[in-house]
């Protein structure tokens, strides 16, 4: 899968990113995280923490939960290895349905500094199907 987002200022330019998507072939329910932002990216995901670099991608379990949501924030950290200093920029709960994967691309939003743009896209998980997206 090849993503397109346009350049700030670009006038028509636009940056290009290979995804390579493993949600769409898991045999469990994962949320794969790309961080195409420029920051380093500290996320609580239901009860998991981690960290996400600019330009790599993770994958997360879907929390088993008996609650149909569950808690997702995402702070920016400059130095995420000598300062706990984070700046909170992205809180959400997201749904949880068995049976379905995502893809999470985080990246920087237009406009004022450390600011986010978060967009998940779910798919069935390999053996299941999804009947709401």
């Amino acid at each position: 899968m090849l993503l397109f987002f346009e350049r700030d200022g670009g006038a028509g330019q636009y940056n290009l990113v290979v995804i390579d998507n493993r949600a769409g072939n898991s045999a469990r329910d994962i949320y794969q995280l790309y961080n195409i932002s420029s920051y380093d990216i500290a996320v609580q995901f239901g009860g998991e923490r981690l960290r996400v670099s600019p330009g790599e991608n993770t994958i997360v379990d879907s929390p088993k939960t008996d609650d149909p949501n569950f808690g997702v924030m995402m702070a920016v950290q400059s130095n995420f290895g000598h300062s706990n200093e984070v700046k909170l920029v992205y809180k959400s709960f997201w749904p949880y349905r068995p049976g379905r994967s995502g893809l999470v691309f985080i990246a920087d939003k237009r406009g004022p500094r450390n600011q986010l743009r978060v967009r998940r896209f779910y798919m069935a998980t390999l053996g299941e199907q999804v009947n709401e997206l």
